[in-house]
């Protein structure tokens, strides 16, 4: 991380010409694997709500259901960083499998699943 900044480039052509340029250089840490926490994973519908906590080093939070991009509803809710979701209240179409997948510009990592149980009356 210490060696983003600005490079100059000196080029050697043939007939000993040069050419020089500079640019930025920037180089990102690897994105460690997330660790996918819930506040409760076995809930009651339209009665409960569930917050899922995405703990990454990554700059880009995404999240999964059931191995797809997840389709927000009125009922979820983003906090500002991406690191929470909140399911408020949630309905047995909630019921599933979640991931929250970390990445920068260079690489990125999923965690591990996170099985929603949703008990319907």
């Amino acid at each position: 991380m210490k060696d983003s900044g600005i490079y100059t480039i000196l080029i050697l052509q043939e007939g000993c010409q040069q050419m020089i340029s500079c640019g930025w250089l920037d180089v990102y840490p690897l994105v460690s694997v997330p660790i996918l926490l819930a506040n409760n994973t076995r809930v009651t519908e339209n009665k409960d709500a569930v917050i899922l906590t995405c703990h990454t080093n990554a700059d880009i939070i995404e999240w999964l259901f059931n191995g797809t991009n997840l389709q927000y509803t009125n009922r979820m809710k983003l906090s500002f960083d991406r690191r929470n979701l909140t399911i408020a209240p949630v309905q047995r179409r909630n019921a599933g499998n979640y991931q929250c997948k970390g990445s920068n510009p260079m690489n990125s990592a999923e965690s591990a699943y996170v099985t929603l149980d949703v008990i319907f009356e």
